[in-house]
């Protein structure tokens, strides 16, 4: 049974730390320097735990007043393809809501753009950039309901 774990800024973030490190760092050879930065200890960290172990982790920033940046979206090798990534945005989502956002913005890697897109974003400006090594494109949600503008 996965569990949802959400850390609140500046409560630390050891367990998404630990996804992070597996993908990013070990699996697709981030450089760990780069991999943490100032934005972590501002940032809500959601964590997925099989048992007490973690196994997806993401991250989200607080651009402007509204604006919302999930980032640092991982799953574990061994736990993919079982609809995790999903259920991180589904609980993007739902955090973005209720801390009043009106859109979220990410930067995707260029690969995950169709996922994104299920997840109901656009790209937002064609460039492609790289971030390292990695192609990254702009993306956008626009949220609705009651906190939207």
């Amino acid at each position: 049974m996965i569990k949802v774990k959400w850390i609140a800024p500046g409560n630390g973030y050891t367990q998404a730390a630990q996804v992070r490190l597996a993908v990013f760092v070990t699996e697709q050879g981030y450089p760990q320097e780069l991999e943490f930065d100032e934005l972590d200890e501002a940032a809500w960290h959601l964590v997925l735990l099989d048992g007490e172990v973690p196994v997806a982790a993401a991250r989200l920033v607080t651009l402007s007043p509204g604006v919302l940046k999930p980032g640092r979206i991982a799953v574990l090798k061994e736990y993919r393809k079982q609809h995790l990534g999903a259920r991180l945005m589904e609980e993007i989502l739902k955090k973005a809501e209720e801390l009043g956002a009106r859109e979220l913005r990410i930067g995707a890697q260029v690969q995950a753009r169709g996922f994104y897109e299920k997840c109901g974003f656009s790209v937002c400006g064609e460039p492609i950039y790289m971030d390292v090594h990695i192609p990254h494109i702009d993306m956008i949600r626009r949220l609705g309901g009651k906190n939207s503008g």
